[in-house]
């Protein structure tokens, strides 16, 4: 058997209201549900949720040599400006 899609994405944000309406406005995300604890979003054909966490939790890792990397990146339609180099950089994208 192989894998056809990922199924679900979670992230971690601080502020479930404020990573909604940016994952909205600037990824075209579209909001599928959203309650206190978490916001479930359509994003690239994806489910993504954005779960709400304690500060300071982060999708990212470190490697072997310490170099932190992005647990998602992504290939932008167009031209786009509103993140730095990964999509969830941590809490601070949305939340």
């Amino acid at each position: 058997m192989a894998l056809i899609r990922v199924g679900t994405t979670y992230i971690p944000v601080t502020d479930v209201d404020v990573s909604a309406k940016w994952y909205v406005e600037k990824l075209g995300a579209e909001l599928k549900y959203k309650d206190e604890s978490k916001a479930i979003l359509d994003l690239a054909a994806q489910s993504t949720f954005l779960v709400k966490a304690r500060e300071g939790e982060t999708a990212n890792f470190k490697d072997i040599s310490g170099e932190e990397h992005f647990s998602m990146t992504g290939g932008w339609a167009g031209s786009f400006r509103g993140t730095s180099q990964g999509v969830c950089g941590g809490t601070n994208h949305g939340g």
